[in-house]
């Protein structure tokens, strides 16, 4: 797989102990409590028990949100990486960061996001999974909250984020070298 360079964000601590916090008493007017997780988390650690605990506990709810577009979440990713600039909440413009894309390193990409799709699809065949796309997601928010509600058995409502787009800007405005890369990507479906 790639190797994923390590964040300040995240945390060196035992997985019990944050499983713990997560999942600690809470106030009476919590009903339901979570996590996101990539497939490729913790990259701070090759202890991977927290993917052991999930699929030990049939009762876990997992919300599977899937990029269909893998060329906008590589280029996400890596503008991520360069800026170290990981979520959105401003609602100041962004800046266009542009890069150079390697076409093996992202056919790698592309390839790592097929195989940690389908073990985890495997991996959680017996757990309550509901699938969405982030395109979807983007596209019509309130439809599939409502969808994600439904799912975890609590009241319908309007939900709100105030995360941004991280990266707003066409393909052809972030990619410098894009004719080449669409060449390459037409060459390869």
């Amino acid at each position: 797989g790639r190797k994923q360079k390590k964040s300040s964000r995240e945390s060196k601590k035992d997985t019990q102990n944050i499983w713990s916090s997560i999942f600690k008493k809470r106030l009476h007017y919590v009903k339901i409590c979570g996590f996101k997780i990539f497939y490729y988390h913790p990259r701070d650690s090759d202890d991977r028990s927290v993917w052991d605990i999930i699929k030990a506990d049939k009762s876990i709810k997992l919300i599977h949100i899937y990029r269909e577009d893998l060329l906008r979440s590589y280029l996400s990713l890596e503008i991520a990486r360069r800026t170290n600039d990981w979520v959105k909440y401003s609602k100041k413009s962004p800046r266009l960061e542009q890069i150079f894309l390697d076409t093996t390193d992202f056919k790698q990409y592309a390839s790592d996001i097929a195989k940690y799709q389908k073990t985890f699809l495997m991996s959680f065949k017996k757990h309550q999974i509901h699938e969405i796309s982030y395109e979807n997601l983007i596209e019509s928010p309130e439809e599939l909250t409502n969808q994600i509600l439904d799912f975890l058995n609590l009241p319908r409502k309007k939900l709100t984020s105030q995360m941004r787009p991280q990266n707003p800007f066409s393909i052809e405005e972030i990619v410098l070298n894009y004719e080449e890369v669409k060449t390459e990507i037409k060459r390869n479906t």
